[in-house]
């Protein structure tokens, strides 16, 4: 913990198996020796999800491979492309930035500080019950989120579906099938001469 203490994080929770995690190997790699040296405020990791289980669980990672960035205590989702050159650019523009911190007030906006003397008088209690009702909200929104996701795959397959039908509706309907043997045939008369020709 005091390794990341006060510091912008990377990192790329993977599994040796993973297709796409082998395929963005070389990229993480070269984008972590990039780092390696770095005095400032950010760090370039990895996590094998298949050695540390409790870690990924915490992290709740689901999917291969998942990549977070920012604060230790409060990780976003890294949505960016995973090429070399996008997530080299991203942590040039966001993870060599101070980080903002109890420790660290000076890279702090004056909404934070302000928010930092407000929960520093607080209770753990009452801190504890902010807290929950923040989870609340996330997971109130995350909830909403995946219904409307369920939903668009469900509009989804039955777009499918219904398409697949028409097709198959107009093809029957048109005797397509008869339609474009004689187009072929006529196109090609020789093939069906040479036809023909094996049967007698």
């Amino acid at each position: 913990m005091e390794l990341t203490t006060g510091k912008n994080i990377f990192i790329k929770f993977y599994a040796p198996w993973c297709g796409h995690c082998k395929a963005m190997e070389a990229d993480w790699e070269k984008l972590a020796e990039d780092w390696k040296d770095h005095n400032g405020p950010a760090i370039i990791g990895q996590v094998d999800c298949s050695v540390e289980l409790t870690l990924c669980e915490e992290f709740e990672v689901k999917v291969y491979p998942t990549l977070y960035y920012g604060d230790p205590a409060a990780l976003e989702v890294y949505s960016g492309e995973r090429d070399y050159e996008s997530m080299a650019n991203f942590a040039k523009e966001y993870l060599s930035k101070d980080l903002c911190s109890i420790s660290n007030t000076d890279a702090c906006t004056t909404e934070q500080k302000a928010a930092i003397v407000e929960y520093e008088v607080k209770s753990t209690a009452d801190l504890r019950i902010i807290s929950e009702k923040v989870e609340k909200k996330v997971e109130e929104n995350e909830n909403t989120f995946e219904k409307a996701a369920e939903d668009l795959q469900e509009k989804y397959r039955t777009l499918v579906e219904h398409f697949n039908a028409e097709i198959d509706r107009i093809e029957t309907e048109t005797h397509y099938s008869i339609l474009k043997e004689i187009v072929e045939l006529r196109e090609d008369p020789i093939i069906h001469f040479t036809e023909d020709a094996d049967e007698l």
